[in-house]
């Protein structure tokens, strides 16, 4: 019985020979007598993804007002302070300001009502007061450090609103797209950038279940970028765990990072990835290793008798 041998590269035929496993063969050629060993065939399938950032988010305010400035522009990256841009927030420091100033006014008023608490809290003693007035005293101490308690709070409150009048951004990530511009007014919700983190990309693949069991074989995919002329190697990223609808196949993303040496990978460059696939009874020879006769091909076996192959075609070389 015969076993079929498929070869294929993505540039030329191939020869390929249908035969039993004979590891050692015979060239016919009087003038070579090395003897041969088929080699396997590796059919290399070619897929092609194009990069994308990482992770992309849209940034919005979570305050209405004037923005006063843009600290980014499309195509750059969000500064190290991770500050975006900047709502007016001359209303939340006033409010702030007021707050404190009203701080200061209860605290005073609570050094003076401990201090007619002592003075009460004496004469009773000299029973030259009663206990209501002294409870009344007490009473009014503890009103005034709650109202210290709650202005805290309020303050708190009041802080937390100022700095969300600060439109922040994870530090490094790149400008997408940009809504606003400074003197416009923004309102609370409303979009105002969107950028994605470049530092690496993913390149989305769609595969079939063989072709995903092979890739996950090796840890370290390897990449070529033709508009770079870049060689290099990626990971996988995330395996959908449904497959697509539309072409039966399973959403694979790979990773890879952007920064190598001198180059550069931005987003939309072209990624290609070459699958090597062992083909089942498929095997290389030397054309000099086969023996063509009115369209029909044999092989020599070590011990001399021939062996009727299926020529598919050669290689590059």
């Amino acid at each position: 019985m015969t076993r079929k041998l498929h070869l294929h590269t993505d540039y030329y035929i191939i020869l390929v020979v249908m035969v039993l496993f004979y590891p050692l063969l015979q060239p016919v050629h009087s003038y070579c007598s090395e003897t041969l060993e088929p080699k396997p065939y590796f059919r290399r399938h070619l897929l092609t993804g194009f990069t994308k950032a990482r992770q992309t988010v849209e940034v919005s305010s979570e305050v209405g007002g004037k923005c006063t400035a843009v600290y980014a522009e499309i195509g750059n990256t969000v500064p190290p302070s991770g500050i975006l841009a900047e709502i007016e927030s001359t209303y939340a420091q006033l409010d702030i300001r007021a707050n404190r100033l009203e701080v200061e006014s209860v605290k005073r008023q609570l050094v003076t009502e401990r201090k007619m608490l002592q003075r009460y809290t004496s004469l009773l003693k000299k029973n030259s007061s009663t206990q209501a007035k002294l409870d009344e005293v007490t009473l009014s101490a503890d009103l005034h450090e709650m109202k210290i308690q709650t202005l805290t709070n309020q303050y708190q409150r009041l802080q937390e609103n100022l700095d969300r009048h600060t439109i922040k951004a994870p530090p490094g990530w790149t400008m997408i797209d940009r809504m606003i511009e400074p003197g416009e007014y923004v309102r609370q919700g409303e979009t105002v950038a969107h950028i994605g983190d470049f530092n690496k990309l993913i390149i989305p693949l769609a595969l079939s279940f063989k072709e995903l069991q092979n890739l996950q074989k090796n840890p370290a995919v390897a990449l070529y970028f033709p508009d770079l002329d870049l060689q290099t190697t990626g990971q996988i990223y995330r395996v959908s765990p449904t497959f697509s609808e539309t072409t039966k196949k399973i959403p694979v993303d790979l990773i890879v990072d952007a920064k190598h040496d001198d180059n550069i990978i931005r987003g939309g460059l072209r990624a290609e990835l070459h699958l090597k696939k062992l083909k089942k009874d498929a095997y290389l020879l030397p054309l000099s290793a086969v023996i063509n006769r009115y369209d029909a091909y044999w092989i020599v076996k070590e011990n001399g008798d021939r062996l009727k192959v299926l020529f598919l075609g050669t290689t590059e070389n």
